[in-house]
């Protein structure tokens, strides 16, 4: 029966990857732009899907919603960060 071997990776494969200062955790990960995914149903809702890491769940709104919602932007962060204390 074989066993597994991990693959061996080159002296300098490793330096640049310390060096560059990633590091692939499968706890968590950055929340960046290009993880989300957007997708138009057949109803016209708009789903994106990434807010919430290793979740399949998308946050679906119609357009006027996404509209409504982005107008008032400014208000939910300022609600965030009086409430920060109290917020998970």
């Amino acid at each position: 029966m074989d066993t597994w071997k991990p693959r061996l990776r080159s002296a300098a494969y490793e330096a640049a990857w310390v060096e560059s200062g990633l590091r692939f955790k499968r706890i968590s990960r950055p929340v960046v732009a290009h993880w989300f995914r957007f997708k138009v149903s057949q109803k016209g809702a708009l789903s994106i899907y990434g807010v919430w890491p290793f979740s399949n769940y998308p946050v679906t709104l119609y357009a006027d919603q996404w509209d409504r919602l982005l107008k008032i932007g400014g208000a939910i962060r300022q609600a965030i960060s009086d409430n920060r204390k109290e917020l998970r």
